[in-house]
């Protein structure tokens, strides 16, 4: 992302090995604020400070942070379709209603942003981790994660697309966990 002319960073070019649902090359030329426009809150909570980070960086810092959805319809890093909500989707997104535990993954995005010395470009990467949600109940996880589902604010919920999968999976994280036949709570 680079600045232009008022200080605004701008996506100037990119490339998406394993895109989470980014894919378009129209979004090219699009500051912040309007790639993020579909998330809740990002406007009113999030963009004058990002904005401001972005100008504030220093070549060599390096920011990290962690983004996760919950992909229910397989382990395909590549999504174009990705896991996330945006209005007039509704008919793409029924299947995702009844998800098989079988094709129900925690998708987890490091995600991490550096400026550039000589442009002042600030460069983004993405690394997408998948863990089944099977594992993340045995290891007991399940739980927190569930608790993380619900706490979510509802418009936050519905941009993650809870309202296809919550009533499934958040009845089945809070069961207990069966191990060797013995019961193991999470």
């Amino acid at each position: 992302m680079c600045p232009d002319h008022d200080g605004q960073y701008r996506l100037q070019g990119y490339i998406a090995c394993f895109p989470g649902g980014f894919l378009s090359p129209a979004r090219v030329g699009e500051s912040a604020r309007e790639l993020h426009k579909p998330v809740p809150g990002y406007e009113r909570k999030l963009g004058l400070r990002v904005d401001r980070y972005f100008g504030r960086m220093r070549p060599g810092d390096f920011i990290g942070r962690m983004n996760w959805s919950l992909q229910v319809d397989g382990a395909d890093l590549f999504r174009t379709d990705g896991n996330n909500y945006c209005p007039g989707m509704d008919e793409a997104f029924e299947e995702k209603e009844d998800p098989s535990f079988d094709e129900c993954y925690l998708r987890v995005d490091h995600q991490t942003l550096t400026k550039l010395p000589r442009t002042g470009a600030v460069i983004f990467t993405v690394r997408s981790y998948m863990t089944s949600l099977h594992q993340v109940k045995a290891e007991g996880d399940g739980k927190a994660l569930a608790g993380a589902i619900e706490s979510m604010p509802e418009g936050l919920g519905h941009y993650k697309m809870r309202q296809y999968w919550g009533s499934k999976t958040l009845p089945w994280f809070m069961e207990d966990v069966q191990t060797n036949g013995v019961a193991k709570v999470d």
